[in-house]
């Protein structure tokens, strides 16, 4: 049988490698996307579409994963996002970019409450009064810190291959 303490455990991982592999390429993507011939202005823009999606896909998203099952829908997520950020890393124009960021603003709203939604189901399962306020706080703890640890690495990277040339990342 699963524990209270088992589930906590699977979603504190589950949450903390969402956020630092989210964190890990920013840097690194920005740096890119430059290097391409986009202004941070044009890059700013891209941000800006990218969490007006989360924003206005955040409530359809969540009766979604009610209708179709939270496991499918965060996988579903995930997978969107991993393509979407290596189509982003392709991105050569403008109109492409956009359509890089709608597409991983979408995908970044269907893994929000998916993980929370099983989270909140499976601790509810083990234990009716278990208090989740707590535990959403500590998850807290662990997004804030994987956030952290993963702009850390990810502004680490350019460092270590600084010796390559710059014009080679436009190819």
């Amino acid at each position: 049988m699963v524990t209270v303490k088992q589930i906590k455990r699977t979603y504190y991982w589950a949450i903390s490698l969402f956020w630092l592999a989210t964190a890990l390429p920013i840097a690194l993507q920005v740096l890119l996307l430059q290097a391409r011939g986009f202004t941070l202005f044009q890059l700013g823009i891209g941000m800006a579409v990218y969490s007006l999606t989360i924003v206005l896909l955040e409530v359809p998203t969540g009766g979604l994963a009610d209708a179709v099952g939270r496991k499918r829908v965060a996988l579903i997520a995930y997978t969107l996002m991993a393509i979407t950020s290596a189509a982003l890393l392709a991105a050569f124009t403008f109109p492409t970019l956009i359509v890089g960021f709608i597409l991983y603003g979408a995908g970044r709203a269907l893994a929000s409450g998916a993980l929370d939604a099983w989270f909140v189901d499976a601790l509810q399962a083990v234990d009716a009064d278990v208090a989740l306020q707590p535990a959403f706080a500590k998850a807290g703890t662990f997004t804030l810190l994987a956030l952290g640890i993963g702009a850390l690495l990810g502004s680490a990277v350019p460092r270590l291959f600084h010796n390559l040339p710059a014009e080679g990342t436009a190819v």
